[in-house]
């Protein structure tokens, strides 16, 4: 079972707390979990070198635009669920950064544009190496320019890689990248005050708390849940707060508490229609 929550076009998050923003879950293939080496491989030369053949002639195409044309053109892509276009965007847009050809005033656009090719390699090309090259290149960028909402995404994405590799394998292989990355990512969303994004993090780790019964997990995330206001603008607070208030009530042994906590938070499910399916399936789950 995988996951991804798509929360907004300009980032591309994996939420793989078993969910996905657009789709609610994307699915990493088997086979491929073993390549996990971030950082080791630079992500330089390789968009352009691994497109299609007719995307190729886009690429030759939309290589004169301008940075800001391109992105636009790719939110709008995004929109339309043509990944292969929006590929070809992202990627003449990364291609410029990785020359060291792009100017000052794009490297946000260019943090962005990196960090949602890792996010299509990983969701629709099952290709996990090269989205984690990808999600480093874009890390490192986002750090060196302090684009801080971008690290936040960047880190969200990075540990649900490796939740959905981890599931796959059916072990506690990568246990320690999930709760780092995703750890890490809560902190950066609380910090620019991204409340889906904290919430998301916060169920991811829940979730592979639930799955482990590694309630110590679950103590690591307790706190950063409680620094999100109860009157957050996002409307998976409701659903968050109730499945945490089951998790905790599982850990105190208090079981027909924690029953009636995920009943209520599969009424809360209904709340976010786009993925509503999901997470009444994890309410019932739990």
């Amino acid at each position: 079972m995988s996951r991804v929550i798509q929360i907004t076009p300009s980032y591309k998050p994996i939420i793989t707390l078993h969910i996905r923003l657009k789709s609610l879950f994307c699915i990493i293939p088997i086979l491929i979990w073993t390549l996990l080496i971030p950082g080791e491989v630079r992500a330089s030369t390789i968009s352009a070198n691994t497109l299609s053949a007719a995307n190729l002639k886009f690429y030759g195409e939309y290589s004169s635009l301008k940075t800001k044309d391109l992105y636009e053109m790719a939110k709008e892509y995004d929109r339309r669920n043509s990944v292969d276009s929006a590929l070809v965007c992202y990627s003449v847009i990364a291609d410029r950064y990785l020359a060291g050809s792009a100017p000052e005033k794009d490297l946000k656009i260019c943090a962005t544009a990196l960090n949602n090719l890792g996010y299509i390699y990983a969701s629709y090309f099952f290709d996990v190496q090269k989205a984690l090259q990808y999600f480093q290149e874009s890390l490192e960028l986002s750090e060196k320019i302090n684009y801080e909402a971008s690290i936040a995404y960047v880190y969200f994405n990075m540990g649900g890689v490796y939740l959905d590799c981890a599931e796959l394998d059916g072990g506690t292989t990568f246990t320690r990248e999930i709760l780092d990355y995703s750890i890490k990512s809560l902190d950066a969303a609380l910090k620019v005050g991204d409340n889906m994004l904290a919430l998301a993090a916060c169920l991811n780790v829940g979730l592979h708390a639930l799955d482990e019964s590694n309630w110590k997990t679950l103590a690591l995330i307790n706190e950063g849940f409680s620094k999100i206001r109860e009157d957050s603008d996002s409307t998976l607070y409701p659903y968050t707060k109730e499945y945490f208030h089951g998790l905790n009530a599982m850990k105190e042994g208090r079981d027909g508490d924690a029953l009636s906590y995920f009943t209520e938070a599969q009424r809360h499910a209904r709340d976010f229609p786009m993925i509503q399916t999901k997470l009444e399936m994890y309410a019932l789950y739990g």
